[in-house]
């Protein structure tokens, strides 16, 4: 199995494919606007499902995932100050369909809050000058 990258002339990635003999079994295409954005991503698979993204002036993500039987959708909503609000889910997530997270400045995810309940995870990142 083989992974190969394709980069535009402003040095972005173009595609991504993985490659197992004759069969591309993933195929990845990356769309960007005038600004150098990325504006658009779509990863199409060997069955013919396809999975998109478009982003919005980097707050807004639309997901789209299309199967032989379904389509599911999800957005996710970047605020200032870390907080990130994901509606929908798709059937093979584990967490509810509203999700709250909540990053600190290292966009580590120290809590995420479910309307259900309230699970808070602690990770604690030190430079390297204050270890030594």
């Amino acid at each position: 199995m083989n992974r190969y990258h394709k980069w535009n002339y402003a040095d972005k990635m173009k595609c991504f494919y993985i490659q197992a003999g004759n069969n591309i079994s993933k195929f990845a295409h990356y769309l960007y606007d005038a600004g150098g954005m990325r504006s658009k991503k779509l990863i199409i698979n060997n069955q013919g499902d396809y999975e998109s993204v478009t982003y919005i002036d980097g707050v807004l993500e639309y997901h789209k995932k299309v199967t032989a039987n379904t389509t599911e959708e999800k957005n996710y909503l970047q605020l200032q100050g870390g907080i990130e609000i994901r509606v929908g889910a798709y059937s093979d997530d584990c967490t509810e369909t509203t999700l709250y997270t909540l990053s600190d400045y290292l966009s580590s995810a120290p809590c995420c809050s479910k309307p259900s309940h309230v699970a808070s995870l602690a990770i604690r990142f030190y430079n390297f000058e204050a270890v030594l």
